[in-house]
């Protein structure tokens, strides 16, 4: 009643009618098809339910797939290779019996009559996309030996675990059957051809007894002719495929053997050629007698990365990971490693011996084994990470990150230089592990208490079991258990950041109430320290006398401590402290360690052609670490914000530009410097600027800010160049719909002013202490005198005279009425305390909107000098 190769079903119906429909439109009820196909999806089969042929072959092959290695895929029948050809994989062989297991079930369950390959996988995130085939079926199920089985018909061979099963992917057990187009006929025969003799004893074959065992009524496959070897190989290639290959002198009598050759010669895999990964190697291949002039080293990575389907890294590193040969080559060193993580965990008092049975929650964990430089030795240090993403529960969590914000980081050190104060880092050793306790957070939070546990396998148990409390140790019937959260569990961060407040609060440092990681010390109403946490690293300002009391007083919790004075590295910014007192921040070391994209596919061709998923993913990658260089690089924001609006439909011209934009800034060094001030800045300035060339169907522009700290005095006084301390900038996309040059520019200014109301905040609680919740709310309403004066600065001239106008018009958007209002209320109680009109030629914020104006006036104001070629016009409300 069917015929599937056409794509229709007939379907009788009880009333004896018989119907014919498309196979899109019954493919719901597929599984019941056959009696085959519904035994297979788990359907109670009444005629032969342990002796059907294809349950057992789905068994041996989902017997097979459940005992592979998490993370593997193992592919069999035939792919083509690059030269265009069809060859079998090498693993076919080793495995010829399950690929035919698998054949079968494609051929006679599923009907699948131009199957060729099928791919075997447990526990991966994706199965890659192969151009060669152009339809597939995917089966997959969850636990090891299941009958629920799903699966999915596509026209790629892509299939995303992640996408389907979430966070079960882990668990994931797939087939997957690979077609390739209906009008090359050679699948049938190329599917059953054996290329050479093979040893089917891993695949048991059906007996006879097994077969006798169904019913009569039980659907069989039909009797297969026996012939003699000869024959049967013969008869699967032409004599015209011969004749093209060995040419037409060949004689009948040769065809046996001729055919066996040609067989051999087009599905078995020819041995791979050596690819060298040395560069000396290399440079010799590449450099024979008569020496090629183009052969760059940077040509010659991406030629080992295009031969080994590789992506370079896009920045050096001497620090890195191991990789898995320098784990096996450095054995002795890697165990002793581990021996020393897991001393240390018990050392804080992090787990102990409980019965597996009364363990609610079980993870696993993975070992990530890292160099390290101490004291200038390069060591391997191993670090037990915990799965807490597979912890029951953990979904409710929100994440936490005890991190200051990029304002506070150079607040900071503006005020180490403006009071002559020495600046210092420390970090906490092994912060994760010295948080509070699960007890001690559940009575902090009132929060119901964790029960987490875990177990450890392979060389970490082994390591284990040689320490005194742990003799004997059983991993079958006992585990881990948590008293509190361990490195990468969800409330370790949490955790050590309630310990760290509570030791920092006892030495007497209040948090700011604009960033609870900026913390502050007054006595008697003055600053006599401050300090910034990121996460377990600590950036201190102070006396110096005071900070080594400080570091002392955290020492004596969370053990020993190093200082670094002057110069050190912290969240990638090199911090560099003058004689005379100022400081400069760069990230000048870190671009130098990037690396251009190199890989031909991704910047050569036509500039408009999309970038293949993995070059896309390398642009990616590259362009996320350059966008960290803002910390330190505002000359350099526009264009990332750029290129950042294209990298989901990326094009080769975006990886060239990304290049040039990488090779500028090695070629052009900056530094963000903090210059000694005379007298102390009073005033915040923002200085605001839009851009309003957007693409037409989203709508949007580019608003830029620049935050600077400078004296008011000096810009009344229109000086053309004034020393200044950049505190924040941003350049990105307006968070409103703008749809003219005025609501643009408008829409930016109160941004600006709106980030300034909080700035102040923080600028007056260094000079006068922490506010209460009440007073901060008061002093951005104005109701309370701010220490720090807030300045506005635009060139538009339109929303400058919108705000100061002596009667407030309705503007052609009735709705920016609101925003002009507020801005003038704000300048009414001098809460703004001034409004500046800024020439276009003197506007420090453009270079964060266009990328074609000068660099003149940002890079003046990165070392420390606000240049003013035209001073700046005072806007007052006219009467």
């Amino acid at each position: 009643m069917s015929r599937v190769e056409h794509g229709r079903v007939g379907v009788r119906t009880n009333t004896d009618q018989v119907i014919t429909c498309r196979l899109q439109d019954v493919r719901h009820s597929l599984a019941y098809l056959t009696d085959e196909l519904a035994v297979f999806f788990g359907a109670e089969d009444h005629i032969a339910p342990a002796g059907s042929q294809a349950s057992f072959a789905q068994a041996q092959a989902q017997a097979h797939t459940d005992r592979l290695r998490p993370g593997t895929v193992l592919t069999l029948g035939h792919v083509r290779t690059a030269e265009g050809q069809w060859v079998e994989t090498p693993q076919t062989e080793k495995h010829r019996g399950l690929y035919q297991a698998c054949m079968f079930i494609a051929e006679t369950v599923f009907r699948l009559s131009t199957t060729v390959a099928v791919r075997l996988a447990h526990a991966v995130r994706t199965l890659t996309a192969r151009e060669e085939f152009t339809s597939s079926v995917t089966l997959w199920w969850t636990s090891p030996g299941s009958r629920d089985i799903s699966f999915l018909h596509s026209d790629t061979a892509r299939v995303s675990f992640v996408d389907i099963l979430g966070q079960g992917w882990a668990n994931s057990h797939a087939m997957q059957f690979l077609g390739i187009p209906d009008d090359e006929g050679w699948a049938t025969s190329a599917r059953w051809a054996v290329p050479a003799q093979v040893d089917d004893s891993a695949f048991e074959p059906v007996t006879a007894s097994r077969v006798e065992t169904s019913s009569e009524s039980q659907p069989r496959l039909s009797t297969v002719p026996e012939e003699d070897e000869s024959s049967t190989t013969a008869s699967l290639v032409t004599w015209e495929a011969l004749c093209a290959t060995f040419g037409h002198s060949i004689t009948k009598e040769q065809q046996p053997w001729l055919s066996e050759a040609y067989l051999a010669h087009m599905t078995e895999c020819a041995p791979a050629l050596h690819h060298p990964t040395d560069l000396a190697d290399l440079q010799h291949a590449v450099e024979p007698p008569a020496q090629c002039p183009w052969a760059t080293d940077h040509q010659i990575e991406a030629y080992v990365a295009a031969c080994h389907n590789e992506l370079e890294a896009v920045i050096d590193r001497t620090d890195d990971l191991l990789t898995p040969e320098e784990v096996q080559q450095n054995a002795a060193e890697v165990t002793q490693a581990v021996m020393n993580e897991l001393k240390t965990w018990q050392g804080f008092k992090c787990f102990r011996r409980r019965a597996r049975k009364d363990a609610p929650c079980i993870i696993d964990a993975k070992w990530v084994y890292k160099w390290k430089y101490v004291q200038g030795k390069r060591i391997i240090r191993a670090r037990l990470c915990l799965r807490g993403f597979k912890e029951t529960g953990a979904d409710d969590q929100t994440n936490f990150a005890s991190t200051a914000s990029r304002f506070s980081q150079k607040l900071l050190v503006s005020e180490c230089v403006l009071r002559g104060w020495v600046l210092a880092s420390s970090d906490v050793p092994k912060a994760f592990l010295q948080g509070v306790s699960y007890e001690e957070l559940a009575s902090t939070t009132d929060a119901p208490m964790r029960d987490v546990s875990f177990e450890l396998t392979g060389e970490g148990l082994s390591c284990l079991q040689t320490l005194p409390e742990f003799k004997g140790f059983n991993p079958r019937t006992e585990v881990l258990h948590c008293l509190k959260p361990g490195t990468g569990c969800r409330d370790a961060p949490r955790c050590f950041s309630l310990k760290l407040r509570q030791v920092t609060q006892a030495f007497g440092l209040r948090s700011s109430s604009i960033d609870p990681e900026l913390e502050m010390l007054h006595k008697n109403g003055d600053l006599v320290m401050a300090i910034i946490k990121h996460v377990d690293d600590l950036k201190m300002i102070g006396p110096r006398k005071l900070i080594e009391e400080f570091v002392a007083h955290l020492t004596a919790v969370f053990g020993k401590m190093e200082i670094e004075w002057h110069s050190f590295t912290f969240c990638g910014v090199q911090h560099t402290q003058q004689a005379d007192g100022s400081v400069e921040l760069d990230q000048i070391k870190f671009l130098s360690a990037c690396k251009q994209i190199t890989a031909p596919q991704a910047i050569t061709g036509d500039p408009n052609t999309l970038l293949p998923e993995a070059a896309r993913r390398h642009f990616l990658s590259l362009l996320m670490t350059i966008a960290y260089s803002l910390l330190t690089r505002p000359d350099i924001a526009v264009f990332v914000t750029a290129l950042q609006r294209e990298s989901h439909q990326a094009k080769v011209i975006h990886a060239k530009r990304l290049n040039v934009l990488l090779k500028w800034m090695q070629a052009n060094p900056r530094k963000l410097v903090f210059p000694v001030m005379e007298e102390y800045p009073d005033m915040l300035m923002q200085i605001s600027d839009s851009s309003y060339r957007a693409k037409a169907e989203d709508g949007l522009s580019v608003r830029g800010l620049v935050s600077i700290r400078v004296s008011s005095k000096a810009l009344s006084e229109g000086l053309a160049q004034t020393p200044c301390h950049v505190l924040d900038y941003v350049s990105k996309a307006q968070r409103h719909v703008t749809r003219s040059t005025f609501s643009s520019e408008l829409f930016a200014a109160t941004d600006a002013t709106d980030s300034g109301l909080l700035q102040t905040v923080a600028l007056h609680e260094l000079n006068s202490g922490v506010l209460t919740p009440n007073d901060a709310k008061a002093m951005i309403e104005g109701t309370l005198p701010c220490s720090t004066v807030l300045g506005l600065g635009v060139d538009a001239r339109s929303v400058s005279a919108a705000v100061t106008a002596p009667n407030i018009k309705v503007p052609a958007e009735p709705s920016l009425l609101l925003h002009v209002c507020w801005l003038r209320a704000l300048l009414v109680s001098q809460r703004l305390w001034v409004l500046y009109w800024i020439d276009t030629r003197s506007m420090l914020a453009d270079a964060l909107t266009k990328g074609s104006c000068s660099r003149e006036l940002i890079t003046a104001a990165m070392s420390g000098n606000l240049l003013m070629p035209q001073p700046y016009e005072i806007q007052e409300i006219r009467r």
